[in-house]
């Protein structure tokens, strides 16, 4: 016990250094942000439009629900699905945004067939 304290505080809190240790991590290893992109892809959190900078692939496998944008922490991170899902597990507070719609929000608001932009 008096071990612990002295190498650096609780038990607590060398698991929440730990976590946060795991959570960046993963961000660091799974993130795909690119620094070059240069197409907008715009999406909503919570009830605002937030835009993040991505590549043209990037932009496809957005739309096709391959990638989603994680908020953690004020920060905005492109990551896989299964990677964003394992964040989402390590820190509840994470916000996934982006990607293809899921069934349930397609049948809420559907978009009619012959629309065009």
């Amino acid at each position: 016990m008096r071990d612990s304290t002295l190498s650096g505080g609780s038990v607590a809190e060398n698991a929440k250094r730990a976590l946060r240790r795991k959570i960046q991590e993963l961000v660091n290893g799974e993130r795909l942000n690119d620094a070059q992109a240069a197409v907008p892809y715009h999406f909503i959190k919570g009830k605002r439009i937030k835009r993040i900078y991505v590549t043209e692939d990037q932009r496809g496998a957005l739309g096709a629900g391959a990638l989603v944008v994680a908020a953690l922490e004020g920060n905005h991170h492109l990551m896989t699905r299964s990677a964003a899902e394992q964040l989402l597990a390590l820190a509840p507070h994470t916000v996934l945004c982006g990607g293809a719609s899921t069934d349930a929000d397609s049948d809420e608001h559907p978009v009619p067939d012959d629309i065009v932009w």
